[in-house]
């Protein structure tokens, strides 16, 4: 990223292709989703809301499971974007507020923050459901059989449940922060962003099997936040900045090498 513009928010396509969507905002109007082949493709964008603003609209797109459509925020609620036809269908409409769409492994439901509880949107009936009473950031089990949720403060419970049941399997107390909360693709382990050291936001997996914790080496990069698996567990891609004056931009990391 040489463009003094941030980026942010990347999610890797599940489908094989390499791709990697993610948000991409200038310092005034112009925020909108861009997709880019991992690792030497050229970034193309594929909204053109130009009336959005960074401090208002980060869109946290989230990939279909074959590739051909994503789940993103905008400015009146949660869309659906077809990438062939180019057409649009809301599914949510709520503004003023950032939702964390993601759309399940199976392809069959997307779950997403809405009115202060966590919404569930059934794509057999088009119909939503109000899944849990209070807002979680959350990420799908490949199998699609659990949910990893949590409350997003410090110190806070992660929790694992079963889906559809909603029973609570394991809890584990680690410190964390934000919506960066991610599985990955064998199953084995969770990432997520956490507080250390005064820099706000480092990288650490947690093996849902043992409970074990690790911290990935992403020194000197600060302000790290929002992973994401690549399809075979290889590679975590996240934003962070490389210094408090610098633009956030993507980098990625090997996994488990690049571990403490």
């Amino acid at each position: 990223n040489e463009s003094g513009r941030s980026q942010g928010n990347a999610d890797w396509a599940r489908d094989g292709s390499n791709r990697i969507v993610f948000d991409w905002w200038p310092e005034g109007p112009g925020h909108n989703l861009w997709v880019v082949e991992y690792p030497n493709g050229m970034p193309y964008q594929i909204t053109f809301h130009d009336s959005l603003t960074p401090s208002r609209w980060k869109q946290y797109a989230s990939w279909a499971p074959d590739g051909e459509k994503l789940v993103y925020d905008n400015q009146e609620g949660v869309s659906i974007l077809d990438l062939k036809t180019r057409g649009r269908k809301q599914i949510f409409v709520h503004s003023n507020s950032v939702h964390y769409p993601k759309w399940s492994q199976n392809g069959q439901f997307i779950a997403f923050i809405g009115e202060g509880d966590t919404q569930l949107y059934h794509f057999q009936n088009d119909s939503l459901e109000v899944f849990l009473d209070n807002e979680f950031y959350f990420a799908w089990s490949p199998d699609n059989k659990l949910l990893a949720l949590h409350k997003g403060w410090p110190d806070s419970i992660l929790q694992i449940m079963r889906f559809p049941e909603k029973s609570v399997v394991k809890e584990f107390h680690v410190p964390f922060y934000g919506p960066g909360l991610a599985w990955s693709p064998d199953g084995i382990w969770i990432s997520m962003d956490f507080s250390h050291s005064g820099k706000r936001n480092q990288l650490q997996c947690i093996n849902f099997q043992s409970g074990q914790v690790i911290y990935l080496k992403t020194d000197p990069l600060i302000f790290c936040s929002y992973p994401s698996w690549s399809p075979i567990a290889s590679f975590i891609i996240f934003d962070a900045k490389a210094d408090e004056g610098s633009a956030s931009s993507l980098w990625a990391i090997k996994f488990p090498e690049d571990v403490q």
